[in-house]
C-alpha cells in the first residue's frame, strides 16, 4: 500500500475533483492499489517527495520519466516489485511461445523523436527532404502519402526506416519507458481488421484528435524477456488503468479496460490480460507477423468522457471473472 502522506492526496482529489473523471479514476485506484507493497510505496513516496509536495500528478509524471531512464531500479526491481514480477512456475504465466500484442502510434511524441532521430541519422533516403518532424502534425502529411496503400508491400519502405530509426533510438538508450502488451489470441478475437478505433480501444488507449497511425506489432514472450504486471505507477496519471483484485494471481497479469463507444456493459466477459516489459529492438518483421496495415484513426479512441461508463463496465467484467463477492469487497463502486 502507499503511505498516509498519499492516501490524504487521492481522498482530497476524490473529494475536489467532482468533473475530473480523470483524476478521480486515478486516486480511487491509488487506494485500492494492494499490488504495490508497502516498502515500494514508501520508497515511491520518498523518491517523489518533491513533486509530491506540487500534486499528485507531478509525482506520477515525474516517477513515469525515472521509469523511462532507470527501468531496473523502477518497475524492474525484483525486490521492491516483487509482487509483481511473475516467476516462471506461478500458475497462469504466459508461456515463452505465446504471443503477444502491441500497439504502436506513430504519431506519438516518442514516435516523433524517433522520426526526428532517423532524419538526423541519414538512416534512409525516404527521410531526407520532405519529411517534417518538428511535430505530429507537421509529420502527418508524410505519413498519409507514405501509407494511404493498405499494403504491406507499399508500407514496407517507410516502416523500414521507422523500425531502423527504432533500433538506434533503444541502443542510444534514450528515454522510453515500459511497453505495454496484451496476449494476441485474446486481443485479436475482439478487434475489427479494418478498423484501428478498434485496435485502440481493445488495448485501453486514448487517442484524441485523429489521426493516429497505428502499428500492431506481433512477437513470443521469450523475445519481450521479462513480463510485469503493471500498477497505477507505470500508469501514471491515466484513469484508464485498473488494477485487479487482491485474489488476481501475479502470473495472470494486469486488466485492460476496454473502451466500448458509449455503450453500456451488457454483455460482461473476461477483460484482456496485460503485461509490461522493457523496450525492444523491433524489426519490420514484428509488424509483418501482425499481418495488419499500419491504418490511422478516424475517429477519439477512449475519450475522456467516455471514461466512468468505461470503468464500470470493466468492473462488471471483473465482477463475471472473479464473482462479485471477491470483486465488491475490495472495490465499490468502479469510480469512488
Amino acid at each position: 500500500m502507499l503511505p498516509e502522506r498519499v492516501i490524504r492526496l487521492c481522498d482530497d482529489l476524490l473529494e475536489t475533483s467532482r468533473d475530473d473523471d480523470n483524476a478521480r479514476g486515478v486516486s480511487w485506484n491509488l487506494k485500492h492499489e494492494h499490488r504495490i507493497s508497502d516498502e515500494r510505496g514508501n520508497h515511491w513516496a520518498e523518491l517523489m517527495a518533491g513533486p509530491l509536495n506540487r500534486s499528485l500528478e507531478a509525482a506520477l509524471r515525474a516517477y513515469g520519466d525515472l521509469a523511462a531512464e532507470t527501468p531496473f531500479e523502477t518497475y524492474l526491481h525484483r525486490w521492491l516489485n516483487r509482487a509483481n514480477i511473475p516467476h516462471p512456475a506461478d500458475a497462469d504465466v504466459p508461456e515463452p511461445g505465446d504471443m503477444l500484442a502491441h500497439v504502436l502510434d506513430l504519431t506519438s511524441r516518442r514516435s516523433v523523436d524517433i522520426w526526428r532521430l532517423g532524419k538526423d541519422k541519414d538512416v534512409s533516403d525516404l527521410l531526407r527532404d520532405r519529411c517534417d518532424v518538428r511535430s505530429a502534425d507537421t509529420l502527418a502529411p508524410f505519413l498519409a502519402r507514405h501509407l494511404s496503400d493498405k499494403s504491406t508491400g507499399a508500407q514496407l519502405p517507410i516502416m523500414r526506416a521507422f523500425f531502423s530509426a527504432y533500433r538506434l533510438y533503444v541502443e542510444e538508450r534514450r528515454p522510453h519507458g515500459p511497453v505495454w502488451a496484451a496476449l494476441w489470441e485474446k486481443w485479436f478475437e475482439r478487434i475489427n481488421r479494418l478498423r484501428a478505433e478498434s485496435w485502440g480501444c481493445a488495448m485501453g488507449l486514448c487517442k484524441p484528435q485523429p489521426p493516429h497511425w497505428l502499428v500492431i506489432l506481433k512477437y513470443p514472450v521469450d523475445l519481450a524477456g521479462t513480463l510485469v504486471r503493471p500498477t497505477q505507477l507505470e500508469a501514471g496519471y491515466f484513469g484508464r488503468h485498473f488494477p485487479t483484485p487482491p485474489c488476481a494471481g501475479t502470473g495472470n497479469g494486469g486488466r485492460i479496460v476496454h473502451g466500448r463507444n458509449g455503450q453500456s456493459n451488457t454483455n460482461p466477459t473476461k477483460a484482456l490480460r496485460e503485461f509490461v516489459h522493457l523496450p525492444m529492438r523491433w524489426t519490420e518483421h514484428e509488424w509483418i507477423a501482425s499481418r495488419l496495415p499500419v491504418i490511422e484513426t478516424a475517429v477519439v479512441v477512449g475519450g475522456v468522457n467516455q471514461l466512468r461508463l468505461d470503468r464500470e463496465g470493466h468492473w462488471t467484467d471483473l465482477c463475471y471473472e472473479y464473482g462479485p463477492n471477491q470483486v465488491s469487497s475490495w472495490m465499490n463502486p468502479a469510480n469512488g
